[in-house]
């Protein structure tokens, strides 16, 4: 019983122990993207090897008992508190991929003003938000974003339908989650009500990032970049990052944003990481 219990506080802590690693090696805190869950650097993790300490910072919200984080700025501070826990001093490292990379980043903007130095920031096909405002998404737009954010193929996400016989929101979410569930992404037993709190705080995550103005951090910036680009606009080299980090080294990795997590991709992915641990031990 006593297991079980330490087990549910586990998974109801933003921080996720994912690998204890060699306790000689300073562990890795990677942030989640959108979605707010951090499965999907489980293959990361195994291509580093067995040796690398590696922590995932979870979303609260994602189990409908603890309250979300409006802004970028709040998850960063939580997040910072709960690494301490475990690494009371720095240097950190610290890492993210997509969204999970922008609150990296002012994760590692707050450790500098707290004078605790940021050894790695590794941002995984990361994309600075715009001064501009943007436009507020609808749901729909936000489900498909969510469908490839949990892995699911462009081809398994589209949701064309009659324009004379729209389909309602709750019948696109069970829809994703049936396909989901085919393509063993998800657990078969998985409750629409289950996956319509995962969406909340998508929709969430997605808002505090689009609503993030970030401050200039003055340490570097490790970019993993996809090589094949989603939209013709994200050509620039650094993604647009050099406006704010005081310096910024670009590699590139194969895939585009959804897929160099997954299986071959991540493979060479962990390969740049390693290279970059290696560099600063």
């Amino acid at each position: 019983t006593l297991r079980r219990q330490n087990l549910q506080i586990k998974l109801r802590s933003s921080l996720v122990p994912m690998q204890k690693g060699n306790p000689n090696k300073r562990p890795l805190f990677f942030v989640h993207p959108g979605s707010g869950s951090v499965l999907c650097y489980m293959n990361l993790i195994r291509h580093l090897g067995p040796a690398q300490p590696f922590y995932g910072l979870q979303s609260p919200g994602l189990d409908d008992q603890q309250s979300l984080l409006a802004s970028v700025e709040a998850m960063a501070r939580h997040y910072i508190d709960l690494l301490r826990s475990v690494q009371p001093e720095g240097p950190y490292l610290l890492g993210g991929w997509s969204m999970g990379g922008v609150v990296a980043f002012e994760m590692a903007r707050q450790l500098q003003a707290q004078n605790q130095p940021v050894a790695l920031l590794t941002l995984i096909d990361s994309y600075p938000p715009s001064n501009e405002r943007e436009p507020d998404l609808d749901d729909n737009t936000l489900l498909v974003n969510f469908a490839l954010n949990m892995g699911l193929p462009p081809q398994l996400v589209s949701f064309d339908s009659d324009p004379a016989e729209p389909i309602e929101f709750e019948e696109r979410l069970r829809s994703l989650l049936q396909r989901s569930q085919q393509a063993g992404l998800v657990p078969p037993d998985l409750k629409p009500d289950r996956v319509q709190q995962l969406f909340i705080v998508f929709k969430n995550n997605v808002r505090a990032m689009m609503a993030y103005r970030p401050h200039p951090y003055s340490g570097a910036v490790t970019l993993l970049k996809a090589s094949q680009p989603l939209d013709e606009q994200l050509l620039a080299d650094d993604l647009g990052w050099r406006k704010w980090a005081g310096e910024v080294f670009v590699e590139r990795v194969p895939g585009n944003h959804y897929t160099l997590v997954h299986e071959p991709g991540v493979e060479v992915l962990a390969d740049k990481l390693k290279d970059c641990l290696h560099r600063i031990t």
